[in-house]
């Protein structure tokens, strides 16, 4: 029920004082009104959640989109620094052929050099050959000289007599009966060796043979000397009918008569010792050298010369061997100095092509090392970013998750 002083709707209960003047009012909810404080800090710590998620969110984003931009950054230089490697490995595979061009011409320039070394060192030998030649034929031009009037040209005077060597360089070699015929024409006959002084005379100034692994018989070589046992086998005789006494002067074993046809006329092997020089051979089947003697002209002019306003006049079929024998000499050494001096000039022009391909292969050496290291660097900053790719997925496969 309600009244002026107190009403009752719905379990609230309203109070009203009439008499007063100022009018008081109740109202009673009930128990309602001690959870809003509740209520508030619940949806105080949600807003603070939401915050801090949205933060977080935002902080997140920036990070993963920085590290795509660093990420696209990296494989680009990656890229780049792939395209500088490949030109890299390109020029020094470029280097590396040119490097092995260089070598071949190279190679190939040492070998022309070596062999002309060795061209030249043959032009020096024959040089050197022709210089002894020269020496010798002035020696002989000095004896020739010293014996002007006494020999006839191309002879040369030993103590008393004339001699005239037959050499095989200028004049072909001969059996013994043809050796001595030849004698005979220029009105000499062959040697005959008197003495030890003779002997050793004709030892030292006639040329040496020269040293050989073959045995010495084997060797083709020899002078033939006026000694024989033709008529009287082991009776040796000299031309000039004089029979040898002494045992002479022969090479050990000699002489042995060798062969069914035997060995009857004597030669010189001049080499080694003067006392062991002789040695037998066959008259007819073996050519040598010869040695002609004749005595020397006591009047100073010999028969077919002539003096005349102080020169001597040699006929010129007397003169002929030394005339050729010296033009010989003169032309092969004029033409060995030229061939030195060409062969020279192009050892120097060799040498110089050789220092400048030299100095090139030490330049593109140098180029390579240096294409070389630029690639190991190239390779160590692409396994550096290649390890910084590999970082930045797991970090993007992390958040991922």
């Amino acid at each position: 029920m309600l009244s002026n002083d107190e009403h009752s709707t719905g379990g609230r209960t309203f109070h009203h004082d009439a008499g007063n003047e100022g009018s008081a009012f109740t109202v009673r909810a009930g128990s309602s009104f001690p959870h809003y404080p509740l209520v508030l800090l619940c949806l105080g710590l949600l807003s603070a959640i939401l915050l801090i998620a949205a933060v977080v969110i935002g902080i997140y984003c920036g990070k993963v989109g920085e590290g795509y931009v660093s990420q696209q950054k990296l494989m680009g230089e990656l890229k780049e620094l792939q395209s500088m490697q490949s030109e890299a490995m390109k020029a020094q595979e470029e280097a590396q052929r040119a490097l092995e061009s260089e070598r071949v011409g190279h190679l190939q320039l040492k070998l022309q050099i070596e062999l002309q070394k060795s061209l030249n060192d043959g032009l020096q030998s024959q040089i050197e050959t022709l210089r002894a030649e020269r020496t010798a034929l002035q020696s002989n031009t000095s004896d020739l000289q010293a014996s002007c009037g006494h020999c006839l040209p191309g002879w040369f005077l030993l103590n008393s007599s004339c001699y005239f060597y037959a050499k095989s360089a200028f004049i072909p070699k001969k059996n013994w009966p043809d050796s001595r015929a030849d004698c005979i024409s220029r009105g000499a006959d062959l040697v005959v060796i008197d003495n030890w002084e003779e002997q050793e005379m004709l030892f030292e100034y006639l040329p040496k043979v020269a040293s050989s692994s073959k045995p010495w018989w084997d060797l083709d070589e020899g002078i033939w000397i006026g000694f024989t046992d033709i008529h009287t086998e082991r009776t040796w005789v000299w031309i000039n009918n004089v029979t040898q006494l002494d045992g002479g002067y022969w090479i050990d074993g000699e002489p042995n008569d060798h062969g069914l046809e035997g060995e009857d006329c004597a030669a010189i092997f001049n080499r080694g010792s003067p006392r062991k020089t002789w040695f037998d051979g066959k008259c007819e089947r073996h050519r040598r050298e010869w040695l002609c003697e004749m005595e020397p002209n006591s009047s100073g002019v010999h028969s077919g010369a002539k003096a005349s306003e102080g020169y001597l006049q040699i006929p010129h079929s007397a003169a002929e061997p030394f005339a050729i024998e010296l033009n010989y000499l003169r032309s092969n050494h004029s033409n060995l100095i030229k061939a030195k001096e060409e062969a020279q000039k192009a050892l120097e022009m060799e040498l110089t092509g050789h220092l400048q391909l030299k100095l090139q292969v030490e330049h593109q050496k140098t180029l390579n090392d240096g294409l070389q290291s630029q690639i190991e660097t190239l390779q160590a900053e692409r396994t550096a970013l290649q390890s910084n790719k590999s970082a930045f997925g797991e970090t993007e496969l992390y958040y991922s998750s």
